[in-house]
């Protein structure tokens, strides 16, 4: 789920700016965010939802999405642009 949301945060920032450089805006919206939420999704769900736990391994799950979608924009991103 979170290297589907990190593929459209990076093909929507591209093609919004038209630009493919890294800058503080970049890597705010297309990594820092994901990751974020993916550590509030696991504080929200340990305090509001009783039965449920937060984990660590869950978090770092999401991290690693993150970077998966990165990867894959990385690699394949040119060719998704051209079609």
């Amino acid at each position: 789920m979170y290297a589907g949301l990190t593929i459209v945060l990076i093909y929507d920032f591209r093609n919004h700016k038209n630009s493919n450089a890294y800058n503080f805006a970049f890597i705010l919206v297309c990594f820092i965010f994901p990751g974020l939420l993916g550590g509030l999704i696991e504080i929200m769900q340990k305090e509001f939802f009783s039965p449920r736990t937060a984990e660590w391994g869950d978090w770092l799950s999401d991290i690693a999405g993150v970077m998966v979608g990165w990867l894959t924009m990385s690699l394949f991103g040119k060719w998704i642009k051209s079609v």
